[in-house]
């Protein structure tokens, strides 16, 4: 179902994905980057319902373990958590786990890992609404880039509770093309929902997240070299870039996003290749080539491992 606004004074869209850059791309103004780390073919969905004044409810599933990379745009709070029983996620290089959320300012940024079958949900606000609906309580929006977890189950369940069934009110609202359900209400929920959160965290009831330990850090500056030197990066070399062990830099990939540094780089070298055969007419030789990948003939296999697709097909799409 796809549905623009409607006479209720709400935005709907609900889609299911095949293609991971189009899912991607549904969170409007974040400017999402995904990766694929998992193999096989991309399955997902994305739903969002949005009102006044910022508000906005997002909700989305993947089947693959996928980085995702964005920014909470400016002049917006953001709220995000997973949606009922499921495996652990990441934020930055930290377990995110159901019954804990992230209230993010401006500005901050979104170091997302999936796992398969993640469900997760985004909350937006304007902070300009935020701030006049939590003024009597004052409650102000979270300084820019600020990010809090937030780890208080009871709460974060009422919160999946309360967001689950505003959805389903706006998606049958939006189908039935009902007025008891309109965009005003919708928004005043959200309002409501972001200042009590909000709340939680300036009452002491959220932390910051503490500074990266040293294998966190680790990790962090290794990624951002494999990203910045996909051509020519390998272990050896990253681990004579980072100064350390072999057995050292093997230890922060797996804390961080269980795999080992060359399976990582090979993950996202593959992926590398996906989204810029969608971009480039550049022959897919070399677009390999481009990304350290000189073996054609075994690329085709290992495209089609990754992706459920031979990198032909994924160009045709």
């Amino acid at each position: 179902m796809s549905l623009e606004t409607d006479p209720a004074g709400l935005t709907v869209h609900r889609d299911r994905f095949a293609d991971i850059d189009r899912q991607a791309a549904q969170l409007s103004g974040y400017d999402q980057i995904y990766r694929q780390l998992s193999r096989g073919a991309f399955s997902g969905s994305f739903t969002t319902v949005e009102g006044a004044n910022g508000a906005g409810v997002y909700v989305e599933t993947v089947n693959q373990v996928i980085e995702q990379f964005s920014g909470v745009p400016a002049g917006q709070t953001s709220l995000v958590f997973l949606c009922g029983d499921q495996p652990a996620a990441r934020f930055g290089t930290r377990s995110f786990a159901p019954g804990t959320a992230m209230l993010l300012g401006a500005g901050a940024e979104i170091d997302f890992q999936s796992a398969t079958g993640t469900h997760v949900c985004v909350v937006t606000l304007s902070d300009e609404a935020l701030r006049h609906d939590g003024e009597a309580g004052g409650i102000r929006p979270p300084s820019h880039g600020e990010t809090r977890l937030i780890d208080n189950p009871a709460a974060t369940g009422r919160l999946f509770q309360t967001v689950n069934t505003l959805l389903q009110c706006a998606l049958l609202a939006s189908g039935l093309g009902a007025d008891t359900f309109d965009g005003d209400g919708f928004s005043a929920e959200i309002a409501a929902i972001m200042v009590a959160m909000t709340g939680l965290a300036g009452a002491g009831l959220a932390n910051r997240l503490p500074s990266l330990d040293r294998r966190a850090a680790l990790f962090r500056r290794a990624r951002d070299t494999i990203h910045d030197t996909m051509g020519t990066v390998t272990v050896p070399r990253l681990q004579k870039r980072m100064n350390v062990s072999r057995r050292t830099l093997e230890y922060a990939f797996q804390e961080a996003v269980g795999m080992s540094p060359h399976a990582y780089i090979a993950a996202v070298r593959l992926d590398a290749v996906r989204r810029a055969l969608k971009t480039s007419s550049d022959s897919i030789g070399d677009i390999a080539a481009r990304y350290g990948i000189w073996h054609l003939g075994r690329l085709a296999g290992q495209f089609r491992e990754a992706f459920g697709a031979l990198p032909s097909e994924m160009r045709r799409e």
